[in-house]
């Protein structure tokens, strides 16, 4: 059985859980809307691309609990 992680959020540090990446993208959207709107909308590819790098580190790094 996988494990859940924590990760912080990539630009405030407010915390989530989630047992995959995509369990935790699809936990931090919503947050993403509300708190980050400016992240969310007219992104270039090589912006998104650079989030998903950081976040891909960060899930790596992400302790389990």
């Amino acid at each position: 059985m996988k494990e859940m992680k924590q990760m912080k959020c990539l630009d405030c540090g407010e915390m989530f859980k989630a047992k995959t990446p995509n369990e935790m993208m699809k936990e931090m959207m919503p947050h993403y809307m509300k708190k980050h709107s400016e992240m969310m909308k007219g992104q270039n590819k090589e912006t998104q691309e650079e989030w998903m790098q950081r976040f891909d580190k960060e899930w790596k790094k992400a302790k389990d609990i």
